[in-house]
């Protein structure tokens, strides 16, 4: 069962562009299995950067290959900004020797390092950034949320946990500014909407407010956290939302301001976790769709 901060909502979306070479010992496998830990209702995984051992967040939502938290990473400050659903926040540029995720390496790269205070990890657990769909986009990423397993592959397979079941909705995305981008409808009317694993909650643009009106009621008043800022965002239900030919009805959507950048390429909304929860997740970025199985399907397949 998805649980979520009740106070403060992170949303990771930050818009980095850092095209490096990767070094010919670095290693990117035909296929990983990682477990991942639920943690503040986001998928945090296990890895090492430069002998440093912690927690990185899976995130489709960004479109970095990895950010790092500079509170265990001191770089080189560079005249580049992260922007995300906040201001701007400067950018320092750390030498990693090694980054290591079970079978996959990197050596000898720059990556960004930005303040990542609002991604609060259990008690004694350090965070120490995340991983984006720079990452992700030449893989098939695979999320079973009852085993806490994630699965890369460079060739799209059907895993075990869903062979011989059909999907309840398969979905077409693009990226667009680096971020999956697919289309859902409120009241018969399509919107561009990020598919955001690094998102607690969906998110719609709140200039659709007198659009929505009749169908959207609100519930609270909280503090969305980005980036160590925070802003007050109406927290809420949707009557109903159609992904992918399936309606969905009460589903959670909080309105807030969706950054400008993804407004001038049509993008307004985010679909986040309170989504995804339903749902074993196919995200293949190789065929460019997301294909979604019923997790209670899932859990009762042998």
């Amino acid at each position: 069962m998805y649980i979520y901060k009740k106070i403060i909502y992170l949303i990771c979306s930050f818009i980095l562009s850092f095209n490096l070479a990767l070094g010919q010992t670095s290693t990117f496998p035909e296929q990983l299995e990682s477990d991942f830990r639920f943690m503040g209702g986001l998928m945090y995984v296990k890895a090492t950067v430069n002998g440093k051992t912690g927690w990185f967040l899976v995130d489709t939502g960004s479109n970095a290959l990895l950010l790092l938290n500079n509170q265990y990473f001191k770089g080189v400050q560079s005249n580049q900004k992260a922007l995300g659903m906040g201001d701007g926040q400067a950018i320092s540029m750390v030498k990693v020797d090694s980054f290591v995720w079970e079978g996959l390496s990197i050596v000898d790269q720059q990556y960004p390092a930005m303040n990542l205070a609002a991604m609060q990890g259990d008690a004694g657990e350090e965070v120490l950034g995340l991983i984006g769909t720079a990452l992700f986009k030449n893989y098939q990423l695979q999320c079973n949320f009852a085993t806490r397993k994630i699965r890369l592959s460079k060739s799209s397979v059907t895993a075990t946990d869903v062979q011989g079941l059909k999907p309840t909705l398969t979905l077409p995305f693009q990226l667009i500014n680096g971020f999956p981008v697919a289309q859902a409808s409120v009241q018969g009317k399509n919107y561009n909407w990020i598919m955001d694993t690094g998102a607690t909650d969906n998110i719609l643009e709140v200039s659709l407010e007198d659009s929505i009106r009749s169908v959207w009621k609100e519930s609270a008043q909280v503090a969305m956290s980005h980036a160590g800022t925070a802003a007050t965002v109406r927290r809420g239900t949707l009557a109903s939302l159609t992904v992918g030919g399936l309606r969905m009805d009460g589903i959670g959507m909080t309105l807030a301001q969706m950054p400008g950048y993804d407004v001038e390429k049509n993008i307004l909304g985010i679909l986040g976790f309170q989504f995804f929860k339903y749902f074993y997740v196919d995200f293949d970025y190789l065929k460019g769709e997301i294909n979604c199985y019923d997790m209670q399907l899932v859990m009762k397949h042998k």
